[in-house]
């Protein structure tokens, strides 16, 4: 009723948040249930009892927290409240809520600048007053809260058939204007001056809702001429109905006849009992559902528990004619815009008789609008059912229960999946019960609750790249879930979707995924906290590991290495134990590369240098290959299998030995020049490294000899020389070994650098 009121009424909203506040109040007050067991019959068993009895309980105080100078207190509060109620009086504690909810208010008496008593306060008051006094005031209120209370079941009863709501708003306004009288007589300072002010209270207040009460019995003695008063409640309900839609301006066109009330007043009364009767047994049947929606609607708006218009909001947004179910209130106006007509259409006659003929005649039960209102009816119930267990959640279980619906509902996602409108998945909810629901909400939620922290932890690391690998692990374990979501409510019935979302197997596998998540954020971070400690070869083994795993492989360039924070991209797919034990070995690694580098730049030969660039190209891009494999898989068995440090290491000596050879080459050439002898020397290189028809010999490479001169040293090889310079005989034929070239040959043939040396200082 109260919000049929105030659609209707134009208000200002200091005035209107003022009369809401006190409509919420004093409904669950002038309707409970007195406890006299002598003066309360009258108004035992009211509407709201018990949602009073559930209200404000009154407590036991000892004493109060200050005493006005001059009184002495006899009673505590509590003591004077128990001594009332045994007294013979019913109502006390009813009336003294009353009035605490009232002066105790901030809002009620603020622009006149009434004062606001605390609870405390008020109590103390009361103890001050005294039992006597308090019993005086109570006597003098109970009577109007009485008055109240049989007002308010009066406008109950009179709006069951009539559609004016003048007999509301009159009361709403004695209701606010007795609340601002009473704020206003405690608001004296002094005690005696309250007593005399609230027992000596204007009786305007009463007359008023005396008069309105009269209003109200002449308002039912009207309608229908006295034949209410023959009717069942249900049947004068019927009746009111009727008369809102025939009197009606707004429905229907110059075809369909208005009534005016007294006009369909007399119709009632020239139809007679009898057949009136007979109507209101013929429109039974399809206005019984349509009663029992519009109370469900009402009741669910009083509360301001399930709000229909806000929790199909998105629904009614579209065009009905769009798909035919977009919701329980669309539904039913659509139907009661329709239904109305016919309903004017069927009262549009002139005469009695034919209005009679014309109703009986319409096929009620037949229609569509039998079955539709009764399975409208149905989906109501379960709605009000659905909201009993929806009311019960927390706010973080009302967030994380939308996101699941918005899930189900959005076709747009997974479109192969069942496609849920609002009502049905709210039904199928229902028809879980309250356990299974809660269970399946508070699963989920425990669920995206343990996403979220680590969502947070995420948020918190530093390192853009870092942090972004991350999300994207999260990303995937909150992708999958939804899917399983979507995937769950596409079973057959709430049974199956009960049993998908608390599969222990399901539950197992997402808190599987979880932990993939915490593995890699605990390596991330263990990462990041050894990162800042590393050396900067360290830090340069990791860039090269990056711009290796970014499958560059020619050592020179630098092309994609990044910043420092960049090594974290290939962390990804990898673990920090097996990228730390990589890291150590590029470390060394790189450290050979420099050692060989710095010695491979030395090299004068161009003919060996660029085959031991070829050499070391192809161990560089062996072991860039089993590195990015690694990074990238985890799977490090060739990785470790092969000794690239020692095959780089190798490599480095030989060209040490090489450059160790062209040393002392420079040096004999040198000396050779000075004696003029420098043609022993190319004949010397001649027969070792050109190959001879002659059995067992060796020919030498140009890198072995250089590594044989190396190996003799610097004094050895003098001695051969000079050796050589004292028997040396020149060939009779140059273009065929001498005697003393095979000779040479076979002298340097053997297998060891000592037998060499003495077979050479032999000849």
């Amino acid at each position: 009723m109260i919000e049929k009121i105030l659609l209707g009424v134009n208000v200002n909203m200091k005035n209107l948040l003022l009369i809401l506040f006190v409509i919420i109040h004093w409904l669950l007050i002038i309707s409970c249930n007195l406890k006299s067991p002598q003066q309360d019959n009258m108004i035992r068993g009211k509407p709201f009892s018990k949602a009073f009895s559930n209200f404000i309980r009154f407590k036991k105080l000892e004493g109060s927290s200050s005493t006005p100078k001059g009184i002495n207190r006899t009673l505590t509060f509590g003591d004077m409240i128990y001594k009332l109620e045994h007294s013979g009086i019913g109502g006390v504690r009813e009336v003294i809520n009353l009035m605490q909810l009232v002066v105790c208010n901030l809002i009620i008496g603020f622009e006149q600048g009434y004062r606001a008593y605390s609870v405390d306060e008020f109590r103390n008051l009361l103890s001050d007053l005294g039992y006597d006094r308090v019993k005086e005031i109570v006597k003098v209120h109970l009577e109007i809260f009485k008055l109240l209370s049989e007002v308010e079941l009066a406008i109950k009863d009179v709006e069951k058939f009539r559609s004016e709501y003048e007999f509301g708003m009159k009361f709403y306004s004695i209701i606010l204007d007795y609340s601002l009288d009473l704020k206003k007589r405690f608001s004296s300072t002094n005690v005696d001056e309250i007593y005399n002010q609230v027992t000596a209270y204007d009786k305007v207040h009463k007359s008023r809702l005396n008069k309105l009460k009269e209003d109200i019995d002449d308002a039912l003695d009207l309608d229908g001429k006295g034949l209410h008063k023959t009717l069942s409640d249900n049947e004068r309900a019927i009746i009111g109905y009727l008369k809102r839609i025939v009197t009606d301006l707004s429905i229907g066109d110059n075809d369909c006849r208005t009534y005016l009330p007294d006009d369909f007043n007399l119709l009632l009364v020239k139809l007679g009992d009898l057949r009136v009767k007979e109507i209101l047994e013929h429109f039974a049947d399809i206005l019984n559902p349509i009663f029992a929606i519009e109370n469900i609607f009402y009741d669910m708006n009083r509360r301001k528990v399930l709000d229909l218009q806000a929790r199909f909001a998105s629904l009614i947004e579209h065009d009905p004619n769009d798909n035919p179910v977009l919701g329980l209130q669309v539904r039913f106006d659509s139907l009661m815009r329709e239904y109305k007509l016919i309903l004017k259409k069927l009262f549009s006659l002139s005469e009695p008789d034919d209005v009679y003929a014309n109703i009986m005649s319409y096929d009620f039960h037949n229609s569509k609008y039998a079955d539709e209102f009764n399975k409208l009816k149905v989906d109501l119930i379960w709605g009000v059912e659905f909201d009993k267990l929806y009311s019960n959640l927390s706010s973080d279980e009302v967030v994380e229960f939308d996101s699941i619906r918005n899930l189900v509902t959005d076709s747009s996602f997974e479109s192969q999946y069942k496609e849920y409108f609002h009502n049905a998945f709210y039904k199928l909810l229902s028809d879980l019960g309250a356990l299974s629901f809660y269970k399946i909400v508070r699963l989920c939620l425990d669920f995206i609750g343990k996403q979220k922290e680590r969502q947070v932890i995420i948020d918190n690391i530093e390192n853009t790249i870092a942090r972004e690998v991350l999300q994207n692990s999260l990303d995937f374990c909150s992708k999958t879930y939804l899917f399983f979501l979507k995937n769950s409510f596409n079973a057959a019935d709430s049974q199956g979707v009960y049993d998908s979302l608390t599969s222990d197997e399901q539950i197992a596998e997402f808190e599987k995924y979880l932990a993939g998540v915490d593995k890699k954020i605990a390596e991330f971070l263990k990462f990041i906290k050894i990162y800042k400690d590393l050396s900067a070869e360290e830090l340069e083994a990791l860039r090269f590991m990056l711009k290796v795993s970014n499958g560059i492989n020619n050592i020179e360039s630098n092309d994609h290495v990044g910043s420092d924070d960049t090594v974290f991209i290939w962390l990804n797919n990898s673990y920090l134990r097996e990228v730390m034990r990589i890291m150590h070995i590029s470390c060394r690694f790189l450290e050979e590369i420099k050692k060989f580098k710095e010695a491979f730049n030395n090299i004068s030969t161009e003919s060996l240098k660029e085959n031991f660039r070829i050499e070391f190209d192809h161990c560089y891009n062996d072991y860039a290959t089993n590195l990015r494999e690694a990074l990238y898989t985890v799977y490090t068995d060739i990785f470790y299998s092969v000794d690239y440090i020692g095959k780089i290491t190798e490599l480095r000596n030989r060209v040490l030995n090489v450059l160790k050879g062209e040393t002392l080459e420079g040096a004999l050439k040198s000396r050779l020049v000075e004696f003029q002898d420098e043609a022993i020397y190319g004949r010397f290189i001649s027969v070792l490294t050109n190959p001879i028809d002659m059995e067992n010999s060796k020919t030498y490479s140009l890198e072995e000899f250089y590594i044989l001169l190396s190996q003799l040293g610097a004094a050895k090889l003098d001695e051969i020389i000079n050796h050589l310079l004292s028997v040396s005989t020149k060939t009779v034929d140059n273009n065929s070994p001498s005697e003393y070239d095979l000779r040479l040959k076979e002298a340097f043939s053997y297998p060891t650098v000592d037998e060499i040396y003495e077979a050479a200082m032999s000849l």
